[in-house]
């Protein structure tokens, strides 16, 4: 006898007069799964994209480059608002542009992408501090008025190790590998500027560069909307290693410090990490090919509260010989 069990998938349908002030009484699918949608998380001064669905956007994307950074870009504005944080913070801007979210047979949605930094002044919740949470939400007004409201989960880091295939075109100024085969890779760089590949590999010993947003709390940070102007190092950073094909990132309980991580002078929240390749590589770790093997080594980054890392090749012990 064979018992059937049924399947069940739960809709998440909410009023958006709860989440938004668009349309009193409209609904929407807000999520997907078993349990309700969580807040991200997000740090203090970290750069991040709001993907919104059916808005308008220009059709050349908009990249501000100079502070002060705008509070306002083509009638999109944002505020920081804060339960144990005084008045809401007008959000600096670093740009705007327009892509389409496509899926399989369905028609494609046009999609705004609106790239920001997450205000300095953000008071992230630490467990045990014995204070109230602070509850967080960005406040988002469209061209025409309308506004919608996304929680956020306030941390001390959100670490996010920049890779090829990042939406926004903020992020796609920082130079990058070429991504021909649409496979996401991280971005790692030798000394000399030019990208990490399984044909250039890192060599045993050699320092290689990493990208990264999402490092949160400094003790020497910029004022918000405005270039670091200077180099600004980040303390209490951790990097472990793991050697063999195709790795992800981990937490690892210890570790070593970087050779530096750096807000660099000019930028508004896009870090340097700059990691030295361990001198004695493993024996039998595998060499990278064009496709099955993309990675041999990762590096891990963690600092208090998130980690993140690049997956990329080092020459093995083999290929030396």
């Amino acid at each position: 006898m064979q018992v059937r069990i049924p399947f069940v998938v739960t809709f998440l349908v909410i009023t958006t007069a709860h989440l938004s002030a668009q349309v009193a009484g409209s609904e929407a699918v807000v999520g997907f799964g078993y349990a309700l949608p969580k807040p991200r998380a997000v740090a203090p001064g970290q750069v991040i994209s709001l993907f919104l669905r059916g808005a308008a956007a220009p059709a050349t994307p908009v990249v501000v480059a100079a502070a002060p950074l705008p509070r306002e870009l083509s009638g999109y504005s944002v505020t920081l608002e804060q339960t144990t944080a005084g008045s809401p913070i007008e959000v600096p801007l670093l740009g705007l542009s327009r892509t389409e979210a496509c899926y399989g047979m369905l028609p494609c949605v046009p999609v705004a992408v609106l790239t920001l930094q997450i205000p300095w002044e953000l008071r992230p919740n630490i467990a045990g501090q014995g204070r109230p949470d602070n509850f967080a939400t960005l406040r988002v007004t469209a061209p025409g008025g309308t506004t919608e409201i996304h929680p956020l989960r306030p941390v001390r880091d959100a670490i996010h190790v920049l890779g090829t295939c990042e939406e926004s075109p903020v992020l796609q100024q920082v130079p990058a590998p070429s991504n021909p085969d649409g496979v996401c890779r991280s971005r790692v760089f030798h000394s000399d500027g030019s990208q990490v590949t399984a044909g250039h590999p890192a060599q045993p010993g050699e320092t290689v560069l990493l990208q990264a947003v999402g490092f949160g709390v400094m003790e020497d940070r910029p004022a918000t909307g405005s270039a670091a102007d200077a180099d600004r190092p980040v303390e209490e950073v951790l990097t472990a290693f793991e050697f063999g094909p195709n790795r992800a990132s981990r937490w690892w309980e210890d570790g070593h410090e970087p050779v530096a991580t750096l807000l660099r002078a000019g930028q508004f929240g896009i870090y340097e990490i700059a990691v030295t390749v361990p001198v004695e590589i493993p024996e039998g770790t595998p060499a990278c090919t064009a496709s099955r093997i993309q990675s041999n080594v990762t590096v891990s980054l963690r600092r208090l509260d998130s980690f993140s890392g690049a997956s990329f090749c080092v020459r093995t012990a083999d290929e030396l010989q």
